[in-house]
């Protein structure tokens, strides 16, 4: 569960994790990677990153191949490890949503529920799948790319 009494240490919480997620060239990052059990991920974003909590998707429609790093799985050269994983190319995610207000210092929680597809589908349904204790090795197959 996420304690959502304290949003400004959930909010704080969020902040660190995008560091670590835009430290490492990554695009989410799930709490439960930086060892809090928290039902909480962050996702960067080039207009505003975002929070969100107690989530989850829905499939609608065919399934794509996706070819996924995970910040969690490195090889020994420190090189994220590649997998291809079959994922929902559109999904229904269902949850909430910390809202962090630029026009005064507010935060705020909003119950959302929306559809997504493609890459922002991919995303979702990954640090979803994190929170649910699903890693991309469990579901995948890990295929070598060139490194240069």
């Amino acid at each position: 569960t996420t304690p959502t009494d304290n949003l400004l240490e959930l909010y704080k919480l969020g902040i660190y994790m995008e560091q670590l997620c835009f430290d490492s060239n990554g695009v989410g990052l799930s709490a439960v990677q930086v060892g809090v059990p928290y039902d909480f991920f962050v996702i960067l974003n080039l207009k505003q990153n975002e929070y969100y909590f107690h989530c989850s998707y829905e499939g609608i429609g065919d399934k794509i191949k996706s070819i996924e790093g995970c910040l969690s799985i490195r090889g020994t050269d420190g090189q994220l490890r590649r997998f291809e994983v079959e994922r929902f190319g559109t999904i229904k995610v269902t949850g909430k949503k910390l809202i962090v207000s630029d026009n005064e210092p507010a935060l705020s929680i909003h119950e959302f529920s929306q559809e997504i597809s493609n890459y922002h589908a991919i995303i979702f349904q990954h640090e979803i799948d994190h929170q649910n204790g699903i890693l991309i090795s469990d579901i995948g197959k890990e295929i070598f790319l060139h490194r240069s």
